[in-house]
């Protein structure tokens, strides 16, 4: 079950350096956009999992990384929500959208989820589904529905509404190693596309195992203005002149924080719609890239 197109009156409301970065000390998120920080393209703050996208964990230094095949990030597996919770998911929202028994929170969920291929369990407890919970999770799904993009099922846009600005700690395979949400990585590609997104001034950069490639994995690019962080503002910006000057067919590695795009799941594409023609199988992508190398 998908979010309605409209929100209805019931729910209104590539040097590395040896350091470890300090903890994040995120700006307050603003509608305007930063005028100036001089982008490359026009953005303003994103708002799913915005403090996880623009900031990386604590204490890990930048050379702390996994190679990661692209195959395998192509093909890392996604979280599959079980029946019952689905279910369970869809009553409560459905009972908090209507107004229907509101003087106390729902009961606190178990979302049961698992990690596929190889199956994996994954469980996070929700907390009880408020109307906040729930406009929230709404709105996560309308601000992606607005920009053209498939909005994510019921259960995802609960999911990243209840994440907010924490990774997820379970871990999954990924090219058989156990890693986790904020694991750095590096993996390399072919260019098929690097396109910057004027909502948040992301550069989606799209990597293919060749330059007719059909399958892609998505990396991302933020824009450094919103990076609070040292030395990872310095990074970025690095990396961010780097992506603007792609071009189709280059060979490329790039570094950065494995991160699971949940602002996208549980639509009819196993991607979420990401990556140009829908290119992008899961919703494992790297963001933020803090590193690009292009080869020779």
């Amino acid at each position: 079950m998908s979010f309605p197109k409209r929100l209805t009156s019931a729910v209104a409301a590539t040097a590395f350096v040896f350091a470890s970065f300090p903890a994040a000390q995120l700006s307050a998120l603003s509608s305007r956009p930063n005028e100036t920080a001089n982008p490359l393209c026009p953005f303003g703050p994103g708002i799913a999992r915005w403090a996880v996208k623009t900031s990386v964990p604590p204490g890990q230094p930048t050379t702390d990384f996994t190679d990661v095949k692209l195959d395998d990030l192509i093909n890392a597996p996604d979280l599959e929500v079980d029946q019952a919770t689905r279910a369970a998911m869809f009553r409560a929202y459905t009972a908090t959208r209507t107004g229907a028994a509101l003087a106390e929170p729902s009961p606190g969920l178990t979302a049961r989820m698992r990690w596929a291929s190889p199956a994996q369990p994954f469980t996070l407890s929700l907390p009880g589904i408020t109307p906040r919970l729930v406009a929230k999770a709404a709105s996560i799904a309308q601000t992606v529905s607005d920009k053209g993009e498939m909005p994510p099922s019921a259960p995802f846009a609960l999911l990243t509404a209840q994440l907010g600005g924490q990774r997820i700690p379970d871990p999954v395979t990924i090219g058989g190693r156990q890693l986790r949400e904020g694991n750095f990585i590096r993996v390399s590609g072919v260019v098929l596309a690097s396109t910057c997104e004027h909502d948040d001034g992301d550069f989606h950069v799209d990597l293919g195992d060749s330059a007719n490639s059909d399958t892609c994995a998505v990396v991302e690019v933020p824009n450094s203005a919103y990076i609070e962080q040292q030395p990872l503002a310095q990074m970025i910006g690095a990396a961010e002149a780097k992506a603007k000057g792609l071009a189709r067919g280059e060979d490329v590695s790039v570094i950065g924080q494995l991160f699971y795009d949940t602002a996208h799941g549980g639509t009819s594409s196993p991607g979420g719609g990401r990556g140009v023609g829908h290119c992008a199988q899961s919703l494992w992508e790297v963001h933020p890239v803090f590193a690009i190398s292009v080869s020779s």
